[in-house]
């Protein structure tokens, strides 16, 4: 068996339309609350157009917009009319978990990081659940040969992929779970040459659960696998290695805090093409400040490449510091809160845009923009004063991606 890996290629094919939506939420099946937390396993437990700008910018139809927070968004009156598609306003995910109603022993846990060695030959990922059970929160991890090496605690962020691009995870807590000789690419069960997954998604789960937020599978590369998992709050945790089949369980006690209280919205859109940058700005307006990232609808540097367009994007909340390319390191941003734009199968550095790295301009909300990561896709962080509202739109001819920022 030979360890695959996956990250990100930027010759992959994006699907062809304009979207904007948040993530799904998500949950474990109901095989989670079948587990047992105190059965036959072994248990380890841890020791402890842009408002302010002179000059039109030409479009046809503005795309539907959606809006991170409350039902309510206030656009900028200086911006020219055109034709608005309905707004779609976007409100925190009312998934509820599985929940059991046995009540088990007293939870048995702690702060301090955890390993356990490693059963079998390389390990299959092959399904990542999570549950809300009694006292605690559960995250299933199961495999298919053997169980991985690992090692679980708590970490600060920020997290970042293969590439070295920033990922962001909703909580005030963070546990990470590294699983060493992990993987979801099955050689051996290939017949044409070609990889079997093992574990096709999602990798990002979403729950009604009382202290977990979210779970992220970051990483899957040579044979070493990452997972986040995004909390309200530091609590106990345990882990438990069960057998046949083989799941490592990660328990996380609840808390005062409840995860609903966290921010787990998500905008995401796949784009239309591959984004070359050729202009960055920033304005203030009537009630919300906006930020725009405009492409070249033409601009093709081999005869063969992907078609432009707008690229897919993900703008959500993240927690700083933001690692720059190396050797670069740090880039450092102002704000006391943080809007990541985070672009797909976007460049433009040395080709398309020459424009600075950092805007600042006369804003209500908006400290400044910066671009913090060139040296795969592009990634820009938002500083604001306060968190508030975002509101995305997809606009055409030229390709804009517009995020507008609220004042309140």
């Amino acid at each position: 068996m030979r360890p695959g890996g996956r990250t990100r290629n930027w010759k992959r094919i994006v699907a062809v339309g304009i979207t904007a939506s948040l993530l799904v939420a998500a949950c474990g099946d109901g095989d989670d609350v079948s587990e047992p937390s105190n059965d036959t396993a072994t248990s380890v437990p841890a020791s402890s157009a842009e408002p302010g700008t002179t000059t039109a910018v030409p479009r046809t139809t503005e795309r539907p917009t959606t809006t991170i927070g409350p039902t309510t968004t206030v656009l900028p009156t200086t911006v020219a009319p055109t034709t608005v598609a309905p707004t779609t306003t976007i409100a925190p995910t009312t998934t509820t978990a599985a929940t059991t109603t046995t009540v088990g022993p007293p939870f048995v846990g702690g702060t301090e990081p955890v390993s356990g060695a490693r059963v079998g030959p390389v390990a299959l990922l092959t399904d990542l659940r999570v549950a809300r059970h009694a006292g605690f929160d559960r995250v299933v991890l199961e495999f298919e040969d053997a169980r991985p090496a690992y090692q679980v605690g708590y970490a600060d962020p920020p997290f970042t992929d293969v590439p070295g691009d920033i990922v962001g995870v909703a909580g005030n807590a963070f546990l990470t779970v590294w699983a060493t000789g992990a993987t979801t690419s099955d050689w051996e069960a290939s017949t044409d040459g070609n990889l079997v997954q093992t574990f096709t998604g999602p990798d990002r789960l979403r729950t009604g659960t009382t202290n977990i937020t979210e779970v992220l599978f970051v990483t899957d590369f040579e044979s070493e696998s990452e997972f986040i998992i995004g909390l309200a709050e530091v609590t106990p945790f345990r882990v438990l290695e069960l057998s046949d089949p083989y799941r490592l369980v990660i328990d996380v006690r609840h808390g005062t805090t409840a995860a609903s209280s966290v921010a787990t919205q998500w905008v995401s859109g796949t784009g239309t093409g591959f984004g070359w940058l050729t202009d960055a700005r920033l304005a203030g307006g009537v009630g919300v400040d906006r930020f725009v990232l405009e492409f070249s609808p033409d601009h093709r540097p081999e005869p063969d490449a992907p078609a432009p367009g707008l690229p897919g994007y993900d703008v959500h909340y993240v927690t700083g510091p933001f690692p720059g390319c190396a050797p670069a390191g740090e880039v450092p941003v102002a704000g006391s809160a943080f809007v990541l734009v985070d672009l797909h199968r976007a460049r433009g550095i040395d080709w398309t845009y020459d424009g600075p790295d950092r805007l600042a301009a006369d804003t209500t909300n908006v400290v400044e923009a910066v671009l913090v990561n060139d040296c795969n896709w592009l990634q820009w962080v938002i500083g604001v004063d306060h968190a508030a509202d975002v509101t995305v739109l997809q606009l055409e001819d030229p390709p804009r991606l517009v995020v507008d920022i609220g004042h309140e």
